[in-house]
């Protein structure tokens, strides 16, 4: 060991230069790495290679001397790091001597270690960290590099690197995925084996939507596979669906009219998820958590419905699609059917609470409603018509229409439930009648409008859309978020000079200690 550390302290000054170089003198540093000769590569890697190998037989992070060697790990990467910005010859030198498949295996032994050694793991994150920065820029334009990260990685490591816990780690990683992802690939991550990654990335973006990386995934690669969003949009929750749904708004906003990227089988698929799950607006403030999130889905997938047949040409056959007219119509009707049904048997209803419980699922199976909405939620809407007809028929004052709101002249459900619950003339309010044709996109959104309702309690708190802050960072591009990763690294670097003297330290402490 000791004649192989002198070697490795012999072209010290190549090394040096590679961690420390800084961003402000890029010419003269791709100067010096072009320079650089295979000899020297091939030290660092047995270098690597031979930490590795310590550090596995020591217990992985038990013995005094790993910190020692878990900071030269980081020195090591730094070097490789540095030796492959802007430099193909590079590059393909360290693909060639296999430093990509080394490099891995360093990363899954420090991924280990960190989740193992407790309050000691943070010695393990520095390596981490500058590991995966040296794969995400072997990656940059080599697509001979992407495909053996890929195919080294995917699915296990990945997805353990991003189920991590340390922000730098998950953010280095998604940099890696991204840099990594083409057609091809994100087809395969729709495979069985390989779709929990895809799911991680969303859930990240829901969890953690300041994550530029995470989001620009699902945005410029996900959204752009029908199998991939069909084989998500089934695995997710309703909160995460609300979430790709967003980044669906989010992505046909930016184009313009034009071509959004979004081919026309995500779109059918969305078609079909609605048509199937209309009917759980009624289950809106019921109550039940889960009937809230499922209907608050509904009204999300509705307003990209809705966005993509306003004015882009390429979903306009959504206009043909089976049974989504119905479907979108067909609510409603059902609601109609309902206060029709509740009033005409008002007698058995009021018997006992035990007899409007039949009543309720007499109304289910007459509808054909059975196993998709209980008659809690039937009763629930009940309940909610009613409170909302109180509302129209004695407004608070200055209550208008100037903000939106629903007025009598505007509920479609307003006469209906005139007749049923009855209204003393001289309290009614005057009704405006339309003289245009009620606008179809009035009904669809209508469907969907929530009631209002008592200040919920601790225990039946409503679930609301995630809020993010996908839309500002959406207007990001990649060499802006580049140029910040730029400046990120050369303030490390600048902080990193202090340590010169310490990094020649290391190695002389490893000569003696040998």
């Amino acid at each position: 060991m000791g004649p192989f550390l002198r070697l490795i302290i012999t072209n010290q000054t190549f090394l040096s230069l590679f961690t420390h170089c800084s961003t402000s003198s890029l010419t003269l540093c791709s100067l010096i790495r072009e320079e650089v000769e295979k000899d020297v590569f091939c030290s660092l890697w047995s270098l690597l290679s031979r930490l590795r190998e310590e550090l596995e037989a020591s217990g992985e992070g038990e013995e005094e001397g790993d910190e020692l060697n878990l900071q030269l790990m980081a020195e090591c990467f730094r070097a490789q790091r540095n030796a492959c910005v802007q430099s193909p010859r590079n590059q393909a030198l360290l693909s060639d001597l296999s430093f990509i498949d080394e490099s891995l295996k360093v990363i899954s032994l420090l991924q280990r270690l960190y989740l193992q050694c407790g309050d000691r793991s943070a010695v393990a994150l520095d390596p981490l960290r500058c590991g995966l920065q040296f794969l995400g820029n072997m990656a940059v334009g080599n697509q001979l590099c992407k495909d053996s990260l890929w195919t080294l990685s995917l699915p296990h490591l990945m997805l353990d690197l991003l189920s991590g816990k340390d922000e730098k780690v998950v953010s280095y990683a998604s940099m890696v995925l991204h840099t990594c992802l083409d057609e091809e690939k994100v087809e395969e991550l729709a495979k069985p084996d390989n779709i929990p990654l895809a799911l991680r990335v969303m859930e990240l973006c829901r969890t953690h939507p300041d994550l530029d990386w995470t989001v620009l995934i699902a945005t410029q690669h996900f959204l752009k596979s029908s199998a991939l969003v069909v084989s998500m949009y089934s695995g997710i929750s309703h909160l995460e669906r609300m979430t790709l749904l967003e980044l669906l708004a989010a992505q046909l906003g930016e184009g313009g009219g034009g071509d959004s990227g979004i081919p026309g089988g995500v779109a059918a698929h969305l078609a079909s998820s609605f048509q199937t799950g209309c009917r759980a607006v009624l289950a809106l403030a019921s109550g039940s958590a889960d009937g809230d999130e499922e209907a608050l889905t509904v009204i999300s997938l509705l307003d990209v419905l809705c966005e993509m047949t306003s004015d882009l040409e390429q979903f306009m056959f959504l206009q043909d699609h089976a049974g989504l007219l119905q479907a979108t119509v067909g609510t409603p009707q059902e609601t109609r059917h309902l206060i029709n049904f509740r009033s005409t048997r008002d007698n058995e209803f009021l018997k006992s609470k035990m007899i409007a419980r039949k009543q309720w699922e007499l109304f289910l199976e007459e509808m054909g409603m059975e196993g998709k909405v209980t008659r809690q939620q039937a009763s629930k809407k009940w309940e909610n018509l009613k409170k909302k007809y109180k509302d129209l028929r004695t407004p608070k004052t200055g209550s208008g229409t100037e903000s939106g709101e629903v007025t009598v002249a505007t509920w479609q459900y307003y006469d209906l439930m005139h007749e049923v619950l009855g209204a003393r003339p001289a309290i009614d309010p005057s009704v405006l009648v339309s003289s245009i044709q009620e606008d179809p996109m009035v009904i669809l959104m209508e469907i969907v409008e929530p009631c209002n309702q008592a200040p919920p309690t601790a225990a039946s708190t409503p679930v609301h859309p995630p809020t993010t802050s996908i839309m500002r960072r959406r207007s990001k591009t990649v060499a802006e978020l580049l140029a910040e990763e730029a400046l990120q690294e050369q303030r490390r670097h600048e902080e990193s000079e202090a340590k010169t003297d310490r990094f020649l330290d290391l190695f002389e402490r490893m000569v003696n200690k040998l």
